[in-house]
């Protein structure tokens, strides 16, 4: 059996990482390690446990340069990571090892993010309407599909690399923003594959309380990817979300100069498709709450994505 090397990094270590930690430490695999990566260790002590933790202390990085760091000081051949605000289940390793090791061609592997429980009921859900694909672009973050399949990217909060794929591929960039996008795209183009597994599982406690946090989100969310289209221009390629949703602006603006009869046109398709989502998300969720939430969870994102969108993209003044 191989070993594997969880990385986990964090900006302070604290009491807050311990359910993630519990859930690792109850995994169904034997040959593992955890190594830590933070800016400021507060948990002074960690649980006595079998498995080796390595804590590595590292204030100002990155989260790609942290990520690095991980990989820099593990053993593993295989690296998986998982973020301090999530918890797996006892299958997760034996899982992610099972599927990236079908073929060779397979480079890296990720799975499901599910909705944490213990969240409110608005952010419960604010997060499963956002879990249809069509109103969220297909994102592998957000959409928890039902089948195995390759993708273009999986999200570093649950995420398992082969270690030679990631010394091939450089590691990652030092950036703050859609460094999981951007090294997927370069493990994809060193020729390897990137697999969706729904197996393999994890649980997010998103930090989407109310509808401030919930726009705050999606705005810093489009940011990011707004500047990393401009920063790495590959990825447009991989996320085509933020690519749509710029050419969707850019079209609509002077079609509505030139025709602006279409002022009325374009929302009213908008507003069926809303109500398409509407119907929908009643139909999968059976409860009306979730229908009359559908219009303002779509349109809220949608804005403050592609407010965020372009304020990265036009306030992008490089390194």
């Amino acid at each position: 059996m191989c070993k594997v090397s969880v990385v986990i990094i964090t900006k302070e270590l604290d009491s807050k990482i311990n359910e993630t930690l519990e859930s690792l430490l109850n995994q169904n695999f034997e040959n593992y390690e955890i190594i830590i990566v933070c800016h400021k260790n507060s948990l002074k002590t960690l649980s006595m446990a079998d498995v080796p933790i390595k804590v590595i202390e590292q204030p100002g990085t990155s989260r790609g340069m942290a990520r690095n760091i991980g990989v820099a000081n593990s053993s593993g051949e295989v690296i998986a990571f998982i973020d301090d605000d999530c918890s797996s289940n006892e299958e997760w390793l034996r899982n992610g090892c099972k599927t990236l090791f079908e073929n060779g061609e397979i480079g890296v592997v990720g799975g499901r993010v599910r909705v944490h429980e213990g969240l409110p009921e608005f952010s419960q859900i604010a997060l499963s309407i956002i879990s249809i694909p069509f109103i969220n672009g297909w994102s592998v973050t957000f959409s928890n599909f039902q089948n195995k399949r390759e993708v273009s990217y999986v999200p570093t909060c649950n995420a398992f690399f082969r270690r030679e794929v990631l010394e091939k591929t450089g590691g990652f960039m030092d950036t703050n923003y859609c460094e999981d996008v951007e090294i997927c795209s370069r493990v994809r183009r060193f020729g390897y594959k990137v697999v969706y597994d729904p197996k393999v599982e994890v649980r997010h406690r998103w930090n989407i309380w109310n509808w401030r946090s919930f726009i705050k989100h999606f705005y810093n969310y489009g940011k990011g990817r707004g500047r990393a289209m401009i920063e790495y221009p590959h990825i447009s390629n991989v996320n085509l979300s933020p690519l749509i949703s710029l050419m969707s602006l850019l079209i609509f603006v002077p079609l509505v100069i030139l025709k602006p009869i279409l002022l009325i046109f374009i929302p009213m398709l908008f507003t069926f498709f809303i109500i398409f989502c509407s119907l929908y998300a009643y139909h999968r969720f059976r409860k009306r709450k979730y229908m009359i939430f559908t219009p303002i969870v779509m349109v809220l994102m949608y804005l403050s994505y592609i407010t965020g969108l372009l304020r990265g993209i036009l306030g992008w003044r490089g390194r």
